[in-house]
């Protein structure tokens, strides 16, 4: 029996729980991970369970959440945390197994998010259900030189790449920072932000300043947003998290900035300019590198543009059969933003 759940399943989510999550991190599977948006009409989350001779086998957290596919705005269903307890006990494999398919069937346009790529062993069991893998492209930009090499434990494999480019990269040129380019700082945006604001890309979020200001808000000091000028003309905004890295597997003690949301209008003369000033802006704020997952070619050809350097990858989408049928994996507007990414980046927020 798949169903979503109730108080009266209590004590048998606690037994559940408690066997397959490591102790003090119960809370994963019970809690809403969406808990800071600020809107909550703007989307539903649930934890269903799988139920068998009264006992909870399996679970899954499905939000659920408007969706540009295609042109189209539809409700589709984020798949987060699915776990059964064949995580401890290889006789409960077809608990995992009746999971995946009640999903498949109860929520048909679906997907996952990060999973630790293609490669990961819940990638790979999902593909075996017809769900479609694909590694989403990950960018980084580095801003403090020194530190990406004496602060990050990883400096080797940075330094690898640090030197296919020239020093100055690093160096922000005073050209660049002139009276035709301005980056705000702002608390929240408004409806003139994303008054001409479009689908760019196969499958993306609905994005309005309601949505940005709610799924990053501004009283969790580690979001931050900006506005661009341009000639004094509002060219376009960002929207990133903030995250000051301890002892990172892969960040050391770097301060990192990651992307959730860029948009620059087509007004726009010079995009590289732009984001240069960006970039000074971040570097003011002591920001040692950005990083941005996303597989919009619109937005990728921006990072290219701006010698973002990229790296590989460990954040895949797995797209279910039907919503698969209507998107190009090559061209999907994902990023942190999507999924409970920023949530997921070891911060507590």
């Amino acid at each position: 029996m798949f169903i979503k759940y109730n108080d009266s399943f209590r004590n048998q989510l606690d037994i559940f729980t408690k066997k397959v999550i490591k102790k003090g991190n119960e809370n994963l599977v019970s809690n809403d991970p969406f808990y800071y948006y600020k809107d909550k009409n703007l989307y539903k989350s649930n934890l269903w369970i799988l139920i068998k001779e009264n006992l909870i086998v399996a679970s899954v957290i499905i939000k659920k959440q408007k969706y540009y596919v295609a042109g189209k705005l539809e409700e589709i269903s984020f798949i987060r945390y699915p776990v059964s307890l064949a995580t401890i006990d290889k006789k409960y494999l077809s608990s995992s197994i009746t999971l995946i398919q009640n999903i498949k069937s109860q929520f048909p346009k679906s997907f996952l998010l990060g999973m630790g790529g293609s490669k990961s062993k819940t990638a790979k069991f999902f593909s075996t259900f017809g769900y479609v893998i694909k590694d989403l492209p990950f960018y980084i930009k580095p801003l403090n030189f020194f530190n990406i090499l004496t602060q990050n434990h990883l400096t080797i494999k940075y330094f690898n790449i640090i030197t296919k480019f020239k020093i100055n990269g690093f160096n922000f040129n005073s050209k660049y920072m002139n009276n035709n380019y301005d980056i705000k700082e702002v608390i929240d945006f408004n409806k003139k932000d994303f008054e001409n604001r479009k689908p760019i890309s196969s499958f993306e979020l609905e994005k309005t300043d309601v949505h940005i200001n709610s799924l990053a808000p501004s009283n969790i000091k580690n979001f931050i947003k900006f506005r661009f000028y341009e000639k004094n003309v509002n060219v376009g905004n960002c929207t990133l998290f903030i995250n000051q890295s301890i002892n990172h597997k892969y960040f050391g003690n770097l301060k990192i900035a990651v992307f959730l949301d860029l948009y620059i209008s087509e007004k726009c003369i010079d995009k590289k300019k732009t984001l240069n000033s960006l970039n000074h802006q971040l570097k003011k704020k002591n920001i040692d590198i950005l990083i941005f997952n996303c597989g919009a070619k619109n937005i990728l050809s921006i990072l290219k543009v701006n010698k973002w350097i990229k790296y590989k990858s460990q954040w895949a989408i797995a797209s279910s059969p039907e919503l698969f049928k209507d998107i190009n994996l090559d061209d999907m507007y994902l990023s942190r933003l999507d999924g409970d990414g920023p949530t997921n980046l070891g911060v507590d927020i």
